[in-house]
């Protein structure tokens, strides 16, 4: 794999350390790099392949009336949180699937429920609580009452003129030192981006504050704590003697820009908005970052559960996984797989869980082919144990498929040579001799099932590794 010219700007200004990086806002305080960090590396990476991400929008009324529900008490709320525990779990909500018994939590809930009754989550969004789609873990609580809080608060306490002027300074300059031409338009959207919450920061930092008196944990587990957008609330554990680590929840690699940093997020003025620890699935992911804190191959407790439940059995479905990207490509190849394989075959697209909801605008084509059907199954694992082959781009769940035995196939794009190692997924889709070798294997059933060295890429007893994990940095005695 290889790196990304957005990535080794951004690596490449943070060894230069100018001092836009360090800067705070006059009044509040407020450090801005870390929050413009990632926003700013993710512009540039769009621009850099051409991709955009999923557009997502909440009405105007829907948000109205999510705030105006977010006043009233909720056993819920992250203010219902009575006592102590050893380890806190900071979720965004989004890594769940629904089950039968309600909606648990594939990256962190198998960890907590380990931990026995030492665990508490506290997740971004808010969730249902009828029926089935309760947490399956009993003891998870939703931040989005307190977001609620600081966008009302935000209002009524707006960011000082001297502070905003600061901002648009800071950003500017750094943007300056990047060194990648970015449209003044998108500069723009992207200072607004930060002007917004940066106000809301004293708000959500009393509400971590309240969660923390109670809660005294000794070891945080923050999802994309690298990215920025927590940092302040990191920095705030940090002060207070906890330990910070990240759990790794899909791809990273040497182009990520939210893991690979420079020689001045180890200065104290930066470190301490980062985590101190990285949880990554195998040393495979640990290798290819450049980190400044520790890394700590535990694994992934789901995959450990899908190889152990893993049958062999007849399989005739190929499924095609989206990465976003590149649609019309997807499609096309789609198309040519569909056609390729008679009736006794099912072709199916799964999408990036981020175009869900727009699948049948974003893939028309596919959406009015009678003979492909779209894959909205929640547990990817599900997907996996009925796929004879998986076709992708650019995707963890290549890796994944991998690791359960299933025949993978690479399309090429300028994705997979950044996404993609060479030596797992030697097979790429270049052109129609490609394509055309690759339906003959499926039809003909004789694919190969190579994984070399996936223990490296998926550490095993991903459980046991992290309860030592958090065993060691829960037993001593907590700094003060």
């Amino acid at each position: 794999m290889k790196s990304s010219k957005a990535t080794e700007a951004l690596v490449d200004l943070e060894n230069r350390a100018p001092d836009a990086l360090f800067e705070e806002l006059p009044h509040s305080k407020v450090a801005v790099w870390p929050l413009l960090r990632w926003p700013l590396t993710s512009l540039t990476a769009r621009v850099e392949l051409g991709t955009e991400p999923v557009p997502r929008r909440l009405s105007r009324g829907r948000f109205l009336a999510q705030t105006l529900r977010h006043q009233f008490p909720s056993a819920r709320d992250s203010r219902s949180i009575s006592r102590t525990r050893d380890v806190l779990f900071v979720t965004s909500g989004t890594t769940t699937g629904q089950t039968r018994v309600g909606r648990r939590n594939w990256l962190i809930d198998a960890y907590a429920e380990a931990l026995g009754d030492d665990s508490v989550s506290l997740q971004d969004l808010r969730f249902v609580t009828r029926g089935g789609e309760r947490p399956t873990f009993p003891r998870t609580f939703s931040f989005a009452p307190a977001e609620s809080r600081a966008d009302v608060l935000a209002k009524l306490r707006p960011l000082s003129s001297a502070d905003e002027a600061a901002c648009r300074r800071i950003i500017d300059e750094t943007v300056r030192q990047l060194g990648i031409p970015l449209d003044p338009s998108r500069v723009d959207r992207l200072t607004q981006q930060i002007l917004y919450r940066l106000p809301r920061i004293p708000v959500l930092a009393d509400e971590m504050r309240r969660v923390l008196d109670r809660v005294q944990p000794r070891l945080a587990v923050v999802l994309g704590a690298s990215y920025g957008g927590k940092s302040p609330l990191i920095a705030l554990m940090k002060q207070r003697g906890i330990r910070v680590a990240e759990l790794q929840h899909g791809w990273i690699g040497p182009s990520h820009g939210a893991y690979n940093f420079g020689a001045s997020a180890t200065t104290p003025a930066l470190s301490r908005f980062l985590p101190d620890d990285l949880l990554t699935f195998g040393t495979f992911w640990s290798d290819l970052i450049r980190f400044p804190g520790q890394t700590v191959a535990v694994g992934k407790p789901r995959l450990d559960e899908a190889r152990a439940g893993a049958l062999a059995s007849e399989k005739r479905t190929v499924l095609v996984v989206s990465s976003v990207s590149e649609r019309d490509a997807v499609s096309d190849l789609t198309l040519a797989i569909r056609a390729g394989l008679d009736s006794s075959w099912s072709v199916e697209l799964r999408p990036h869980p981020s175009e869900r909801a727009t699948v049948a605008n974003r893939y028309s084509r596919l959406f009015a082919h009678p003979g492909i059907s779209f894959d909205m199954t929640p547990d990817l694992y599900d997907s996996l144990g009925k796929a004879a082959a998986v076709v992708g781009t650019a995707s963890t769940v290549l890796y994944e498929a991998l690791a359960l035995g299933v025949a993978v196939f690479v399309r090429e794009s300028i994705l997979s040579d950044l996404y993609l190692d060479a030596d797992l997924f030697p097979f790429r889709l270049r052109g129609e001799a490609d394509l055309e070798s690759m339906l003959i294997a499926i039809r003909s059933g004789r694919l190969e099932h190579q994984a070399p060295a996936m223990h490296t890429v998926f550490a095993p007893n991903a459980i046991d590794n992290f309860a030592r994990y958090a065993a060691a940095h829960t037993s001593a005695p907590q700094n003060e």
